[in-house]
């Protein structure tokens, strides 16, 4: 009998498996069965063969049911198959026959933290600590349910306790990391990170999460080297693929970023996020329908960073059928210049034969698209639209091209109005200044934006260039952010604010028509200008550039006339493209 356990000892597995099945069929007493059952089990979980390992555990538990290291390894096995329910049960089964096994409280808090039962998991995790008081793997794990919790002082205080014990414990490095990053403590979240690096140069979890901080911090270039180590060190770590593809995405490698999201893709192919990205660049790049489908995971479950709301209509979705007399509603969704661009395609579906179509969209845009052609109604909430008359089937704004199979040849260029708004127009012309070229400005965006950073200004002395051309007076048509500055501008900075008395859409519109030109950052006012066919140059950011602007610099195809862009050459640089449009502002004066 001593055989299979000395090879077990030595690390040969397939012999220790083959010994102890050889002695099983000769072995009568109890306790030896099940010392070799539970020896075949462990081999057989060593070499992978899941179902070897759980017929031997299951079978030394029938003999002694209250065998807690075999219910423990059941345990372990149900986690590894993924089954957390089984693995959960087997837990308390080994609880039961011994409640102070600290490895099996240990392991009930992790499958509890797995399902979120965040309560219940801290009540486990506490008991394995009340068996074992000074466990550093199991301070780690509460520790973690901590951060998971916003419970951050706990949970530095335990990861600080763990590394005391245990100074090279890498994970507590690595979690120590992430906790401190969370908190906005950057340089010692790198700290911590390096050091788990030093403590174990091979993980590429703690290079991922280095590579993601630089990237936050700027640091692109060390950022990539971070994130590149990482999928070389362990290539199915599908994270790292794609913060790697989203930090070649932002630096416009296009190509190298795509070949990086649908290497996530391969490993996962259910991976919302990714799909949501690659259809960006796809679309970045001119590949429509491609980019439209995986568009569509914007609203997949799986996809983390959901953009649309959770809808719960009694009436199904919109797929493309014919809908020729039928009632349908257009649900509008992510930003405000998202539902200027996509409007675009409403009069689509009316051409189409839709025999009564709703508009639902944020409360600022209801009375400008009330004048859109062919919309019957426009409301300000989706629930506002299911009556008068109930639809027969909903879809959201921007998968309309999808449906409508668009490729920019078939794309309206602009919107159509079977009337608009003219109450305010002379409102507004009594407030305009005059001079030879009337230019409106918006120098900063929505500031909850991912990219708001890159894509606004750091404020309006950025464009005290534009004031040394002769002949010009500037209008803010700033909201929000930035509108503090319009109030009360440098006094070489002469200009009219006109953004604090905006109510809505309507307003802008009336405004940007009276306007010569808009001059702005990415914002929903482009999407206004280019929707009415109003001059308009757009400032754009290096990093980060909207997937509706060509990385070359050409106009958009959304925007194929008056809509001028203006890039950045280096990232947060801002005097060059600002140069340019000063110079363009004088070669424009002679036209007027």
């Amino acid at each position: 009998m001593n055989g299979p356990f000395a090879a077990y000892r030595r690390g040969a597995w397939r012999e220790a498996l083959a010994g102890a099945l050889r002695d099983l069929g000769v072995e009568a007493d109890p306790a030896g069965r099940v010392a070799l059952l539970n020896l075949a089990g462990a081999c057989a979980m060593q070499l992978g063969d899941f179902d070897q390992a759980e017929a031997c555990w299951q079978e030394v538990v029938r003999l002694q049911p209250g065998h807690a290291d075999t219910w423990h390894n059941l345990a372990v096995l149900h986690r590894e198959r993924q089954h957390p329910a089984e693995a959960e049960a087997a837990c308390r089964e080994a609880l039961r026959a011994r409640p102070d096994f600290d490895t099996a409280w240990r392991l009930l808090g992790d499958l509890l933290q797995g399902r979120q039962a965040v309560s219940e998991a801290e009540t486990a995790y506490r008991e394995a600590l009340r068996c074992r008081p000074e466990c550093p793997d199991t301070l780690h794990n509460l520790a973690c349910l901590m951060v998971g919790a916003q419970r951050f002082d706990e949970a530095e205080r335990l990861l600080r306790e763990t590394l005391r014990l245990a100074p090279a414990h890498v994970l507590a490095c690595n979690s120590l990391g992430n906790l401190l990053k969370a908190r906005g403590r950057t340089a010692e979240a790198e700290a911590a990170y390096r050091e788990a690096l030093r403590l174990r140069p091979g993980l590429g979890l703690a290079w991922n999460n280095l590579g993601c901080l630089l990237r936050e911090g700027g640091r692109r270039e060390e950022a990539g080297a971070a994130l590149r180590e990482a999928v070389r060190l362990e290539p199915t770590r599908v994270e790292a693929w794609y913060n790697l593809g989203e930090l070649l995405h932002e630096q416009r490698r296009l190509a190298e970023a795509e070949a990086a999201y649908r290497e996530a893709l391969r490993l996962r192919p259910d991976y919302g996020a990714v799909s949501w990205d690659l259809a960006l660049l796809l679309l970045q790049t001119g590949r429509f329908a491609e980019g439209w489908e995986r568009y569509e995971f914007r609203y997949r479950p799986e996809n983390h960073r959901r953009f649309t709301p959770p809808l719960e209509p009694s009436f199904p979705p919109w797929q493309g059928e014919d809908l020729a007399g039928g009632a349908l509603l257009v649900i509008g969704e992510q930003g405000l210049g998202d539902a200027i661009q996509f409007a675009r395609f409403l009069p689509l579906l009316a051409a189409r034969g839709v025999g009564h179509l709703t508009l639902a969209c944020a409360p600022s845009l209801v009375t400008w698209m009330a004048g859109l052609s062919g919309l019957d109604r426009v409301v300000s909430g989706w629930r506002d639209g299911l009556h008068d008359p109930v639809p027969d089937r909903w879809v959201f704004l921007l998968s309309l091209p999808r449906h409508l199979g668009a490729v920019p040849t078939t794309m309206p260029a602009r919107l159509s109005f079977s009337s608009v708004p003219s109450a305010r127009d002379a409102l507004w012309e009594s407030r305009l200044p005059t001079g030879r070229l009337r230019v409106g400005l918006v120098w900063k965006g929505n500031p909850t934006h991912k990219n708001d950073a890159q894509r606004s200004l750091p404020g309006l002395r950025a464009l005290a260039p534009l004031w040394s051309v002769p002949g010009v007076v500037f209008v803010s048509l700033q909201k929000g952010a930035g509108a503090e500055e319009a109030a009360a501008p440098p006094e070489d900075q002469p200009l009219t604010d006109l953004g604090r008395h905006i109510e809505d859409f309507a307003d802008t519109a009336a405004i940007v028509a009276r306007l010569d030109l808009v001059v702005a950052v990415d914002t929903a006012v482009v999407h206004l200008c280019g929707a009415l066919g109003r001059p308009c140059w757009v400032l754009l950011p290096f990093i980060g550039l909207d997937w509706r602007w060509p990385v070359d610099g050409t106009p958009s195809p959304w925007y194929p006339q008056g809509v001028r862009p203006f890039h950045q050459e280096r990232p947060g640089e801002w005097t060059a493209p600002i140069g340019r449009i000063t110079w363009e502002l004088v070669a424009l004066l002679p036209q007027r």
